[in-house]
């Protein structure tokens, strides 16, 4: 069966103090014929400055039309104008130029965080278009997996998988039954 694509998975990291913080990102896809999921961030924001800081993350996945979940670690890294990876330059370009407007808009105004302090119509500013360079916050985040938790509600089972380097992966049956979706 194929299994229709997310469109947003969340995302955890570690704030400065230790605390988790978990949000919602845009998934993109894997990063060529790697075991590394692609989505997309503002480098302005506290999630960006989390990763540099700490890039071990989990990600979660929920597909409800085929009751599946995938839990996700690993490291993200984040990608801009200046990566010298040439795949991912055009992955970034490739996903900016499927944003809607109003996304766009966002990564071309104020920082994410930042507490307006003037009336709407001062960040007012122009837009650039699907097909011109995305602008410096738009950036890639890239997670190397090391470990995938897969598990398919429907039929309770649950997989763990995991690889040293992200190639060579170990599978391994945790539990089958419906008691196995519940640890």
């Amino acid at each position: 069966m194929k299994r229709p694509p997310p469109s947003h998975h969340l995302l955890a990291t570690l704030r400065e103090d230790g605390r988790p913080a978990n949000r919602s990102v845009a998934f993109l896809g894997f990063h060529g014929d790697t075991a590394c999921v692609l989505f997309q961030t503002d480098s302005r924001s506290p999630k960006a400055a989390e990763i540099r800081r700490h890039p071990w993350v989990e990600a979660c996945m929920h597909l409800p039309d085929t009751q599946e979940q995938f839990r996700l670690h690993g490291t993200a890294s984040l990608h801009g104008a200046d990566t010298p990876d040439e795949l991912l330059r055009k992955e970034r370009c490739k996903a900016w130029a499927g944003l809607p407007f109003d996304i766009r808009e966002w990564f071309s105004g104020p920082p994410p965080s930042q507490i307006p302090k003037s009336p709407p119509e001062a960040f007012r500013h122009p837009v650039p278009g699907p097909h011109d360079p995305p602008t410096e916050s738009f950036v890639l985040g890239l997670l190397r997996l090391s470990s995938v938790d897969y598990l398919n509600f429907e039929h309770g089972r649950r997989q763990h998988y995991s690889s040293a380097a992200g190639t060579d992966w170990q599978s391994k049956e945790v539990r089958s039954g419906k008691g196995a979706i519940l640890s």
